[in-house]
């Protein structure tokens, strides 16, 4: 069954028919619920809707010189609810984090159509368990995230990127040592071989206030041969990557070897946090325990299981 509610009562009640027939709820559509957007320009907090995309966010905020600082690569506009659902992230988790380091409250409707929420409105908060990190990255498989509160950040006085080529892993392998151990400190950190078959290109990107951003290029600029370059890479990554959202994680210090034993074709990593995007996920190896763990919070969310199977790459373990 595929769920198109235009109200949160008729979302309860379809969730609350679905258990009392042991129907499977396959897919959910929000855009059609109420939308709103409640911001806080003076407390830096915003609280809105889960239909709400990204890039309506950011457009509201961005007249009061504030916003979200996440930026998962996608073709198509991305909900709230599809972000925090897929935890998905960008280059710029490098410098900023994931979502769930900016949520602050989350609004959730659970398999019996009951609506619980956790954390609040505030940045001050810290009572009761935090089960907005429960819900993250939970894919629609243990409840419907139907509202959060973030917390935001000034958009930077300057945001500067910087890219250089190489030929070979090693050369990218030796020069990302030489950035980790400098005094620099990148917003984003990718390494991709988007732009030219035979080469690497190692792309950093600076944000803060222009003195900072002139000071941390100047000191990247006596390190290798770099250049000003846009984002334009990330968008060859969409276009190029089918599946860009689906990643494999690994030692930033494991990142050249593990390119390297990879079948050729386009490839985007984010050296910094050794996140490799190139269409196709490494699952992790689920161990009993935590097996036995899972399925215990399944069963305790939704006993009647009409939701999808709450497996290994649907909790962000990967």
């Amino acid at each position: 069954m595929i769920l198109h509610p235009t109200s949160i009562q008729e979302l309860a009640e379809g969730l609350h028919n679905a258990a009392a027939t042991s129907t499977r709820i396959t897919d959910y559509e929000l855009s059609s619920l109420p939308r709103s957007i409640v911001h806080h320009a003076e407390d830096l907090t915003v609280t809105l809707t889960s239909n709400i995309t990204l890039s309506e966010l950011q457009a509201a905020l961005a007249p009061h010189r504030q916003w979200l600082p996440v930026d998962p690569p996608a073709e198509i506009p991305l909900t709230i609810e599809q972000i925090l659902s897929n935890n998905l992230s960008g280059p710029r988790r490098y410098g900023y984090g994931t979502i769930r380091e900016h949520i602050l409250g989350i609004k959730v409707m659970l398999a019996d159509g009951r609506v619980v929420q956790s954390g609040g409105q505030v940045v001050k908060n810290v009572a009761g368990f935090d089960l907005c990190k429960l819900f993250i990255g939970s894919r629609g498989s243990i409840g419907i995230i139907l509202e959060a509160t973030f917390k935001l950040r000034p958009l930077p006085e300057a945001e500067e990127v910087f890219a250089c080529e190489y030929h070979t892993l090693a050369e990218t392998d030796a020069v990302i040592t030489t950035l980790l151990d400098s005094p620099i400190s990148p917003i984003l950190f990718d390494l991709h071989n988007l732009n030219h078959n035979q080469c690497w290109e190692l792309v950093v990107g600076f944000a803060g206030t222009r003195e900072d951003v002139a000071w941390q290029a100047s000191v990247l600029r006596s390190l290798g041969n770099f250049r000003g370059c846009t984002s334009d890479y990330l968008e060859a990554a969409v276009q190029h990557i089918s599946n860009i959202n689906a990643t494999q994680s690994v030692l930033p210090s494991r990142l050249s070897a593990i390119l390297a034993s990879l079948p050729a074709g386009p490839v985007l990593a984010h050296a910094g946090n050794g996140i490799i995007r190139n269409g196709t996920a490494n699952p992790v190896a689920v161990t009993s325990s935590i097996s036995s763990l899972l399925q215990r919070l399944k069963n305790e969310f939704d006993p009647a299981g009409i939701f999808n199977s709450l497996q290994a790459e649907k909790i962000g373990l990967i």
